[in-house]
């Protein structure tokens, strides 16, 4: 995480994207989609209203683009105390996404669809905000 964060911070970007996907073996029932982005506390810090603002529009976004039957996308705040190394010490807006969940059957099957589609959930995130 650390390279990951030196390496953005040495870029001209606007914000940081980090797109993952979530396993947990033993709880094959946990599933959705999770926005993580980073609140220090600073109630006039621009990066992370700029953050949260882009956390509710990713989440907003791929809700709509996963249909009804997929869980309703979370987004959620991260404080000094639990917060994701890349998007704590980053210096622009940053979000961490959780696509899913590989070992819950339905996040799995709307993965693989998407991907079988060439619409790959990289791609929804990558143009809602370019």
């Amino acid at each position: 995480p650390e390279d990951r964060a030196v390496l953005a911070n040495g870029q001209d970007i606007d914000l940081f994207v980090s797109l993952h996907c979530d396993s947990i073996p033993d709880k094959p029932e946990i599933s959705g989609m999770r926005a993580y982005y980073y609140d220090s506390g600073d109630t006039v810090g621009a990066r992370d209203a700029g953050a949260e603002a882009l956390a509710t529009n990713i989440a907003n976004q791929f809700g709509l683009k996963m249909g009804n039957d997929a869980p309703t996308p979370m987004v959620k705040t991260m404080t000094d105390d639990n917060a994701f190394y890349v998007i704590k010490n980053i210096d622009v807006p940053s979000v961490l996404c959780e696509v899913g969940f590989v070992t819950n059957q339905t996040d799995a099957k709307h993965y693989l669809d998407s991907i079988a589609n060439k619409e790959c959930p990289g791609a929804w995130i990558f143009n809602e905000v370019k």
